[in-house]
């Protein structure tokens, strides 16, 4: 029995000497250390070509768009005419502001006839700026049509011009097909002239109105108030 347990002892070693994994061979942990910098040295290349690439597209289109504005160099006298209009439409809204708070306090006055004559007068100011308010409208929306307008029918004319100049073989190419050229002529010009849209107007506007909305928060309120104010501009801005 003796013989058969010392007999049996080589056997269960083996077992357990064969359960054990080998050893890596030489080198595999440096291999795969060297794969994870290389790895990692191609994420940081390739974020590196993406910041790049982003700031090479960001300066083409302030090129491109510098262009544009200077392509209308004879519409600038409606740019000018949107632009003013677009400026007083914007101050417009936090004045129309300060006029109802103003109108409140005259409610509270003790004596009748000042009421009406007060409220009549403030009745006829605020008449007066929605009537100003309209005519703003409609010349920055003029202004900035005709410009677009013209910028479109200019392009339109210069794309063909230079169509025609090229070779017969230009044609012959996959991109230069009827379909895509008049594609080129009919939408992409038009796209061109979305720089100087009624956006353009709009997003004048909403500076000018927060502009003029912060100065009469600080002159006529507290300019804790108009801190408080500032500080939401950008979250009211996100959420937009």
């Amino acid at each position: 029995a003796a013989g058969g347990d010392v007999g049996g002892a080589p056997s269960g070693g083996a077992h357990a000497t064969s359960a054990i994994p080998p050893p890596p061979p030489d080198g595999a942990f440096d291999e795969a250390a060297e794969d994870k910098a290389s790895r990692r040295a191609r994420e940081r290349e390739e974020k590196e070509a993406a910041k790049a690439r982003k700031a090479e597209q960001s300066k083409r289109a302030k090129a491109n768009r510098a262009r544009v504005w200077s392509l209308q160099a004879s519409e600038r006298p409606y740019l000018l005419l949107a632009v003013v209009s677009a400026v007083l439409l914007g101050a417009i809204v936090p004045l129309l502001g300060w006029m109802f708070a103003t109108l409140l306090f005259t409610f509270f006055t003790p004596d009748p006839a000042d009421v009406v004559e007060t409220s009549r007068f403030w009745s006829s100011i605020l008449i007066a700026a929605c009537v100003l308010e309209v005519i703003l409208h409609t010349t920055r929306t003029y202004g900035l049509g005709v410009a677009g307008e013209r910028l479109t029918r200019r392009l339109r004319a210069q794309s063909f011009a230079n169509m025609l100049r090229q070779e017969m073989g230009w044609f012959d190419e996959p991109s230069n097909t009827s379909a895509n050229l008049s594609a080129n002529l009919a939408r992409d010009v038009t796209l061109v002239s979305g720089v100087t849209a009624e956006s353009t107007g709009t997003m004048i506007a909403n500076v000018t109105t927060l502009a003029v909305g912060t100065l009469l928060i600080f002159w006529l309120g507290s300019w804790q108030l108009g801190l408080a104010a500032i500080g939401a501009v950008p979250v009211i801005a996100a959420a937009i």
